[in-house]
């Protein structure tokens, strides 16, 4: 690969950093005592998403490259799951969730977009 730092070029790299922002700043409203439960896997999964695409453009082997863009979507989708949950539990408004999804659905629609570019 030439350049295998142009991940950082790529827009679904940077909209991806935008949804770890949006992730932690829904995560600093949860209680205290969800810390180390919702929102340690809230954030974990958020890092997930930038952290697979970079991966992703950084190897050669196709196979690689999609198993690297299938776990940024996979985070995007628990980063969902995680979001209902809480707002179920009143810690966060409905209205959080829906931004993120609208916010994620569009990184992901990216996503697999790259991943069928990469496929051909």
């Amino acid at each position: 690969m030439k350049n295998q730092q142009a991940f950082k070029n790529l827009a679904v790299w940077n909209e991806s950093i935008e949804l770890v922002k949006s992730t932690y700043e829904i995560a600093s409203v949860f209680p205290e005592d969800e810390k180390n439960g919702i929102v340690k896997s809230l954030k974990k999964q958020a890092l997930n998403i930038p952290g697979g695409i970079s991966k992703a453009m950084q190897v050669e082997e196709a196979e690689m490259r999609k198993q690297y863009f299938e776990q940024s979507l996979m985070a995007i989708t628990e980063i969902e799951t995680l979001l209902i949950i809480a707002q179920r539990l009143d810690f966060i408004d409905p209205k959080d969730v829906v931004d993120y999804t609208n916010k994620s659905e569009q990184v992901a629609m990216q996503i697999k977009g790259l991943i069928q570019k990469f496929n051909r």
